[in-house]
């Protein structure tokens, strides 16, 4: 299985230059005012989202999976390998996100919030991002890269409703500060639970898959 995780890594290599570059950008743009750090982190995380399609549409590309599951890891060990890597770059971005989050605070960009407004602020949509793959990984095992970007789409619109949905009726209930901030700070814990009936779901779904 290491071997399956390092070729998505290889694979990712390709796409860590543009990320990067168009992940300055709007820091600097951050910098001057026109977005917050909350869009940025948001931006970051959604950029994460799109890196397991990707590794997926490269797959297709090259017909990996007629190869991958003839090697000893066989089908589980590539579905496993699809969810470490995934959990790998979440984890990366909730940290890169964090990280900007604290720069901007620290040279002033952080508007009247605290440090650890400014912190939950990277983190609620780290763990929105986190929870949007558990959803999207059955989606692409089951329907594959192009489809399953289509269903992405469904898949944002359905979690951002939900969110801001809560968000009203939590306000409306008059729930006090330390309880919404608790809850935001949970929301990676929600994400990674969520990745655990979604990788049982990913593996019955490629077991019976036909290659």
């Amino acid at each position: 299985m290491k071997g399956l995780l390092q070729k998505d890594f290889y694979l990712m290599r390709t796409l860590a230059r543009s990320y990067a570059f168009i992940l300055g950008v709007f820091f600097l743009i951050s910098l001057t005012g026109v977005y917050d750090g909350t869009f940025l982190c948001t931006f970051l995380v959604l950029m994460c989202v799109m890196i397991p399609a990707n590794t997926f549409s490269y797959d297709e590309q090259a017909k990996w999976d007629k190869y991958a599951v003839s090697l000893p890891a066989g089908r589980p060990g590539v579905v496993r390998a699809k969810y470490l890597f995934t959990l790998l770059v979440s984890l990366a971005a909730l940290a890169l996100a964090a990280l900007l989050q604290a720069l901007l605070f620290f040279l002033g960009r952080a508007g009247t919030a605290t440090l650890l407004e400014a912190e939950l602020s990277a983190v609620a949509p780290a763990g929105f991002g986190i929870l949007m793959t558990a959803i999207l990984l059955p989606l692409l095992f089951r329907f594959g890269s192009q489809r399953g970007r289509l269903y992405l789409v469904l898949v944002v619109a359905v979690l951002t409703g939900g969110t801001v949905g809560g968000a009203m009726v939590l306000s409306e209930a008059g729930l006090g500060a330390s309880i919404l901030l608790t809850l935001l700070a949970a929301a990676p814990l929600v994400g990674l639970v969520a990745l655990v009936p979604s990788y049982f779901l990913s593996l019955r779904i490629y077991r019976e898959k036909d290659l």
